[in-house]
């Protein structure tokens, strides 16, 4: 009797620890049938993980998403797409982090600066640079200034001070040279005597006129913290008119506590069996 009871007690033991483990695996998603439907998409395996505030239409129904500035789609090439209204302009997201609540886009057609005179997104809710970004990324060039273009007949092979080469512009063997209105033509006019003035942008950021990246930041809906802390932000309740936070660590921390409680009693009434005097 007493052999049985010790059988009993490692069984016990061995199913404890079993549960033990089997609590500590990941929780992947929250058991809810909206929650599944919104869950992450992607338009092709390197492709950025889309979830809330952004919607992937086709893949996640519109409610996933928090209204449609971020409406994102796949193109017939599998990239991740958002559409400035504004401008009808098309851009491909690369990367997005919820975190730092920013993506990184690039333009589909390989030059940004082709669209400087049309780039708007006054009408989204996205802006250029972070509020604590602003800095010189090319020499000369501050964010937020007004430019002018210059088609040039010949060139300069390197970059002055106030004035830069835009190379996606180049067309016919002329060359386009992008210079600070307020500072840099005073300085530059004798690089600028073969040059006829195009037109007049106002930069975004620095980088486009040598680059086709873009870093685009949004601050609502706000889900830094909830991202902070290991969780998603997500349509509360169903409704459309408050933000919750989802926490995958609360919620297996629920069923490992429910875990232990069975296994607990199960030890517990194994150890009474053990002690229990034998009959024979």
């Amino acid at each position: 009797m007493r052999k049985i009871r010790r059988l009993i007690m490692a069984l016990n033991i061995i199913f404890f620890a079993w549960l033990i483990l089997a609590g500590n695996q990941p929780s992947t998603a929250i058991s809810t049938s909206d929650d599944d439907l919104c869950a992450e998409q992607k338009c092709s395996p390197d492709g950025p993980a889309v979830r809330f505030p952004f919607v992937l239409q086709g893949k996640q129904p519109e409610y996933c998403g928090h209204d449609s500035s971020f409406n994102l789609h796949c193109d017939q090439l599998n990239r991740t797409i958002l559409e400035l209204p504004s401008s009808s302009i098309k851009v491909q997201v690369t990367n997005i982090s919820y975190l730092s609540q920013m993506m990184e886009v690039l333009s589909v057609e390989t030059c940004f600066a082709k669209h400087l005179r049309d780039l708007d997104i006054s009408a989204t809710p996205f802006w250029y640079d972070s509020p604590e970004s602003y800095q010189y990324e090319l020499p000369g060039f501050l964010n937020g200034n007004n430019y002018s273009l210059f088609n040039c007949s010949s060139a300069r092979a390197d970059n002055g001070y106030f004035w830069s080469k835009v190379d996606c512009l180049e067309n016919n063997g002329y060359n386009v040279h992008a210079t600070y209105q307020d500072m840099g033509i005073p300085y530059v006019a004798e690089v600028m005597e073969s040059c006829t003035k195009m037109y007049d942008v106002k930069l975004v950021t620095g980088t486009l006129f040598q680059t086709d990246f873009l870093e685009l930041f949004w601050s609502l809906p706000l889900c830094r913290k909830c991202e902070l802390h290991g969780g998603i932000c997500r349509w509360k309740g169903g409704s459309r008119n408050e933000i919750g936070c989802l926490r995958g660590n609360k919620h297996q921390s629920g069923i490992l506590k429910k875990r232990l409680f069975i296994s607990g009693k199960f030890c517990g009434f194994s150890f009474f069996l053990y002690l229990k005097p034998a009959e024979d």
